[in-house]
């Protein structure tokens, strides 16, 4: 994933601002690729979702492994 520069003719090159795509190429779908469109969530969902997702990340990298918890044999939600 990253920033590219496109077309104008690239169908994600006309995206307006709350919508999603997603473009699919394949040996089948490649000089019209196969895209589906539609209402994103928004930015304050977006990013709770994203809030959501870090801390979730960083409980993980913080909580024991399930291996060291059935080591030290601690319930699962230590």
């Amino acid at each position: 994933v990253g920033v590219a520069e496109l077309p104008l003719a690239d169908p994600l090159a006309r995206v307006r601002t709350g919508e999603n795509m997603v473009v699919l190429r394949t040996d089948h779908y490649d000089s019209i690729p196969l895209t589906i469109a539609g209402p994103g969530a928004g930015p304050e969902i977006t990013a709770a979702g994203i809030v959501s997702d870090l801390v979730e990340a960083a409980r993980q990298l913080t909580s024991p492994s399930l291996a060291e918890r059935a080591e030290r044999r601690l319930p699962a939600s230590a």
